[in-house]
């Protein structure tokens, strides 16, 4: 049961990249990195190429990540007082996207996260562990469902809904 969930970059409303589209990774990088714990190496390689690339062209490299969190409570309060930047699933962030106190600035191809339900191989399930396979099931349906629509109406470039059903364009 392999699962795959996009991760996408996000910023407070107002940061300087917020309403510009999508936004390249090397410009992302231009600003702090807030990341919570430990960064797969599946990712981290290409997020760290990125960044040398963008310091190159800068020539003033800020360290990566520039901070790093145990939990991501604190990445969240972090970016969204600040123009650091972090990356996340959409349903970490849902609630903070709704408020409108974070936006997404974007993903990249390598910027997702995968899980799976891993078993000894010739031994049968408990039905226990079945009921929890259906549960996780169930959830990973949910989430995926929660993760379309909340990228519906809050891609970089996308247009929300506001109150009485019209829609309005994205803060910029």
């Amino acid at each position: 049961m392999p699962s795959e969930h996009s991760a996408h970059f996000c910023a407070r409303a107002g940061h300087p990249l917020a309403g510009h589209g999508t936004v390249r990774v090397e410009d992302i990088f231009a600003h702090p990195f807030v990341s919570p714990s430990r960064i797969p190496p599946r990712i981290l390689d290409p997020m760290l190429a990125a960044h040398r690339a963008g310091a190159t062209a800068r020539k003033n490299a800020l360290p990566f990540p520039s901070i790093q969190c145990n939990g991501l409570a604190p990445v969240k309060r972090i970016v969204a007082s600040s123009d650091a930047i972090s990356a996340s699933i959409l349903s970490c962030v849902a609630a903070e996207l709704k408020l409108g106190q974070l936006v997404l600035l974007g993903t990249a191809p390598w910027l997702h996260l995968h899980y799976g339900i891993v078993s000894l191989k010739g031994r049968p399930w408990t039905q226990a562990a079945e009921k929890f396979l259906e549960y996780v099931l169930h959830a990973e349906r949910s989430a995926a469902a929660e993760e379309e629509h909340l990228l519906e109406q809050y891609r970089p470039g996308a247009r929300k809904r506001v109150a009485g059903g019209r829609r309005a364009s994205r803060m910029k």
